[in-house]
């Protein structure tokens, strides 16, 4: 099954901001891939604290950090998952791949979430996967 069948014929939606899809769309996929029998992953990324960045530096700085987060995520998962803005400092990813599956969930996941935190750690602030 391709993306494509998912993707040709669909009004997509993106997020103001970030210009990832917004959350219904990966929604919309999850359940596509469900009714496709397709195993896959979805992954939440929250930036912890991010209220500190808001309220230290103030809302411009934030929504910089944010895009930053965005495009760095965008650029990790491009041709292997589809990201969205979940809401605020929250994104999420859809993997239909069971090798990333496994790198995910997986023992060896909890190191590949960690490295991914150190990639994005160019900010001043700890990014968690969940």
């Amino acid at each position: 099954m391709k993306d494509d069948d998912f993707f040709r014929n669909r009004q997509l939606r993106y997020d103001y901001l970030t210009h990832l899809y917004e959350r219904e769309i990966i929604s919309d996929y999850a359940k596509y891939l469900i009714s496709a029998n397709e195993p896959f992953t979805l992954a939440l990324i929250d930036i912890d604290n991010f209220k500190n960045v808001n309220d230290g530096y103030g809302h411009t700085v934030g929504d910089d950090v944010i895009c930053y987060v965005a495009d760095k995520i965008k650029e990790a998962f491009e041709g292997i998952g589809v990201v969205g803005r979940f809401g605020g400092d929250e994104f999420i990813i859809a993997v239909k791949n069971t090798l990333i599956m496994a790198l995910i969930t997986g023992p060896v996941g909890y190191m590949a979430c960690f490295i991914f935190a150190w990639f994005i750690n160019e900010l001043p602030r700890r990014v968690r996967a969940f």
